[in-house]
């Protein structure tokens, strides 16, 4: 199993960056004082231009990371970096509120600063270059630290006369540390930012109500919305988004581990998929449509069959009434004593047929029985469908 690289950051973006060259790397994050090492080193280099300030901290800065990292791990390759982000001579760190994300935007955007701004921002750290342009706006620089450790057990025999040259080792008052190598390089990007229109202040307004500023150098991400403001960028883009790709493989391609292809044992078949027209869709939407439920005439009754029905029940009461009870004779069989014999009910179907009028007699005659025995329904029977139940 090769070594994997260890990666002294928890920034996200860095993350992303060695997986888009598929470096085989784990992290780990040390607690390194930043503020300590650069109130020291701007100390020490008091009115030095922003350029080199720029280099000074964030190359010291990586160091330390990787340092302190290889003190508690004891991992053979090792991987830090630092990012600082400088306008006008101030230095921007991450920042702390949203009243200190504001002035940052307004000095990178080139606004005039109020007192309130200054009074947040504090005093200009650096001599400030003038680099500012009419077209693309106000200008500020990105700094990244890179500080690569290799052990000396690793790659020992591997390292081509190139490579070993650029190998410096490290001396300090830990033993456990002076058994590694560091490759140390910085790459600086300049960034034009313009934004004195409305949509501008609403995208930083934007940006800093949803808390996206608080963990970058700068208050802004080069990759986020707020990419929006950007005119131009003089330089690599990963060096502002806090690691300088193609500088990193160019000057340690040779000790970076790369992921192993995995291998592919079962291939999927591969299905040939038909793009189908519209009018292919419509009827395969048809074809596959449930077919209409169908009617069942047995428990569906119209109107006109339960008119007939409630007829037929009239009908019956009436010659239920006109019949005798039955005797029972000798032999046992029941026998109808007198009156009109029984005989079997046909429906009225007189109501469901259409009315043919010979002449205006004939018509009158039927409507007026119509009429007499649809009153008598209404007296004698309260199951009547509704239209039949009104005036």
């Amino acid at each position: 199993m090769s070594t994997q690289l260890l990666l002294a950051s928890s920034s996200p973006r860095r993350r992303s960056i060695l997986n888009l060259a598929n470096i085989d790397f784990i992290t780990y994050s040390p607690q390194v004082d930043e503020s300590a090492i650069s109130n020291k080193l701007l100390e020490i280099y008091k009115g030095a231009c922003q350029s080199a300030m720029g280099r000074i901290i964030t190359g010291e800065l990586a160091l330390q990371k990787a340092l302190a990292a290889a003190y508690l791990t004891k991992a053979p390759l090792i991987l830090a970096a630092d990012t600082l982000v400088m306008c006008r001579g101030y230095i921007l760190g991450k920042p702390q509120d949203a009243a200190v994300a504001h002035s940052m935007f307004n000095l990178l955007l080139g606004k005039q600063l109020s007192s309130e701004d200054l009074a947040l921002l504090g005093t200009p750290k650096a001599t400030e270059e003038d680099r500012q342009h009419q077209i693309k706006g106000q200008y500020h620089q990105v700094s990244t630290g890179v500080c690569l450790l290799v052990h000396k057990n690793y790659y020992q025999s591997n390292l081509s006369p190139e490579l070993s040259k650029r190998l410096k080792e490290v001396k300090t008052a830990y033993p456990e540390l002076n058994e590694y190598y560091k490759l140390s390089f910085v790459e600086q990007a300049g960034v034009y930012m313009q934004g004195d229109t409305a949509f501008a202040q609403k995208t930083v307004d934007d940006y800093i109500a949803a808390g996206n500023c608080y963990d970058k150098a700068g208050a802004y991400a080069v990759q986020e919305s707020t990419a929006a403001l950007i005119n131009g960028i003089v330089g690599d883009v990963y060096t502002v988004m806090g690691l300088p790709l193609h500088a990193l493989l160019e000057q340690c391609n040779e000790i970076l581990p790369l992921r192993a292809a995995e291998a592919i044992t079962d291939v999927p078949e591969v299905k040939e998929v038909k793009v189908r027209t519209v009018a292919e869709e419509t009827a395969l939407k048809a074809e596959s449509a449930p077919e209409p439920e169908l009617i069942n005439t047995n428990t569906r009754k119209s109107a006109f069959s339960r008119f007939n029905s409630a007829l037929m029940h009239m009908n019956n009461k009436e010659k239920a009434s006109n019949t005798l009870p039955a005797s029972p004779t000798a032999d046992g069989q029941l026998k109808q004593q007198s009156g009109t014999e029984k005989t079997p009910m046909v429906p009225d179907l007189s109501l469901s047929r259409p009315l043919i009028f010979d002449n205006s007699a004939t018509a009158v005659g039927q409507v007026n029985s119509l009429q007499s025995k649809l009153q008598e329904l209404r007296r004698n029977d309260s199951s009547l469908p509704s239209f039949l139940q009104k005036n």
